[in-house]
């Protein structure tokens, strides 16, 4: 059996704690500019497929996904976050409006320069140039909630310097104060979404935002990975480290690492670095961090993953991080377990979906309780055994419109989104947070699998995993 990276002696085992920031309630003005611009934005992109509705026109979960996801998309920020959680929630959504969603790009505004510099001279106390030798006024990155410039130290380091953008906390706080009355009344117009899991969806992006929006929280948790690193002896990936004595709330400065992105395929091949085994790499050190600890960098997608000139994998923007409960991380490792044959996991994850989802399956396929276990395991099996050129790691969502995809008894229910009248509603109570950002991750991990290890299964290093989840550290 393979021998995994021991935990670090002195290292703890909890991850730091986030400090989420203290978000306020809007002001009254700030709450009728953004109304405002709401409400505009929804008629230009809804009112269409409103006036057709009144007409009386029915319209099916697609005809209402692209228009969606574009006011999400020009709303910005807020809605932008809100619009990932979506891509990752077929169960809530349906199938149409999470796949539509998947394309939302996290890409904001150009922020004027002028603003940036007042926002680090305000941070720091110093000018700019008393800080930087160099600093390019040109964003390298431009996100929903922060703009990353490249600059030079005084000594010639290269850094990356986030700034979060400015007012950035009244235009959260205004948002989701009007998505607790916005969200529920369009997804109660989707056919098939559970419009009663939409205030716990609200409460997780809330934290997750609150988060965010204090970047000593980034900092910390990535001098904890580099720590991690140190030790457990993974030198193909790369964690940029903190200049913590730049660092505040609303700056953070790190390490420039270069390269590009994972996806960009014509710049890697000039690298002349083989990126497969770095693929590997990565997608272990994500099940090392997830199944050993229960974290996980939160938001794998390829503008986060740098094949670096040096022949290394950097992991950048560790803003949103998962964090499994006790429950949920030995429900994941039991799907490892089962995955490489062990029969009474199989039985503790069968359970365990049919008790979340199982009257939605049985309700869409038509099948009896005594089929589910089976229903389920044919869906999650393949998963792992066959290679990632073909199979869909998404399924690991295991919404019901995945089992519907498999086929079989009453499958032609999936149409309009797989609802009808009397579709049974989800148990808001069960809403994850953390589980969705787990699915989220499969869904690019899946991804990357197909582009570089479309010949290799998600278990082909069977004694890494073994040795995973048979890990004392992990218990």
């Amino acid at each position: 059996m393979e021998t995994l990276p021991a935990h670090p002696i002195g290292l703890p085992l909890e991850p730091p704690v986030p400090t989420p920031f203290p978000l306020r309630p809007p002001s009254a003005a700030h709450l009728r500019r953004r109304t405002t611009q709401t409400l505009a934005v929804a008629r230009r992109r809804l009112a269409p497929l409103a006036i057709q509705r009144a007409r009386g026109k029915t319209f099916e979960p697609a005809d209402v996904a692209r228009p969606l996801r574009k006011a999400f998309s020009d709303l910005g920020a807020t809605y932008v976050k809100l619009g990932q959680l979506v891509a990752s929630a077929p169960s809530v959504f349906g199938t149409e409006v999470s796949t539509e969603f998947r394309s939302l790009l996290d890409d904001g505004r150009p922020v004027r320069f002028e603003r940036v510099r007042h926002e680090i001279e305000r941070a720091m106390g110093r000018s700019l140039h008393a800080v930087f030798a160099e600093f390019d006024p040109e964003p390298v990155g431009k996100a929903s909630m922060a703009v990353v410039h490249r600059a030079v130290l005084p000594n010639g380091d290269p850094v990356a310097v986030k700034v979060l953008r400015p007012g950035i906390e009244r235009k959260v706080a205004a948002d989701l104060q009007l998505m607790r009355w916005l969200i529920p009344r369009i997804a109660s117009r989707i056919a098939g979404a559970q419009a009663q899991m939409i205030p716990p969806m609200l409460d997780g992006l809330r934290n997750q935002l609150c988060e965010e929006m204090d970047l000593r929280n980034e900092a910390r948790i990535m001098t904890h990975f580099n720590q991690l690193l140190d030790e457990v002896d993974l030198p193909t990936i790369a964690i940029p480290r903190v200049h913590e004595d730049l660092t505040s709330r609303r700056v953070l400065v790190m390490e420039w690492l270069d390269g590009a992105p994972i996806d960009d395929l014509g710049t890697i091949e000039t690298f002349g670095v083989d990126p497969i085994p770095l693929v590997t790499d990565i997608v272990k050190a994500f099940f090392l961090t997830s199944l050993r600890y229960g974290i996980f960098h939160g938001d794998v997608h390829a503008g986060n993953l740098m094949l670096l000139r040096d022949g290394r994998i950097g992991v950048l923007d560790w803003g949103i991080v998962g964090r499994l409960d006790h429950d949920n991380l030995e429900h994941f490792r039991a799907i490892i377990r089962a995955a490489l044959g062990d029969e009474a996991a199989w039985g503790i994850v069968t359970d365990r979906i049919i008790e979340q989802i199982g009257p939605l399956i049985r309700h869409r396929l038509g099948v009896t309780d005594e089929q589910l276990p089976g229903l389920i395991r044919s869906v999650l099996e393949p998963l792992f055994t066959k290679p990632f050129g073909e199979v869909r790691l998404s399924t690991l969502l295991l919404g019901p419109e995945e089992l519907t995809s498999v086929g079989g008894p009453g499958s032609s229910l999936a149409g309009a989104g797989g609802a009808t009248p009397d579709l049974p509603g989800m148990d808001p109570t069960r809403f994850d947070r953390n589980m969705m950002l787990l699915a989220k991750q499969l869904l690019y991990f899946e991804r990357y699998g197909q582009m570089y290890l479309r010949e290799l299964s998600l278990l082909s290093d069977r004694a890494f995993f073994e040795a995973l989840v048979n890990d004392p550290a992990a218990t």
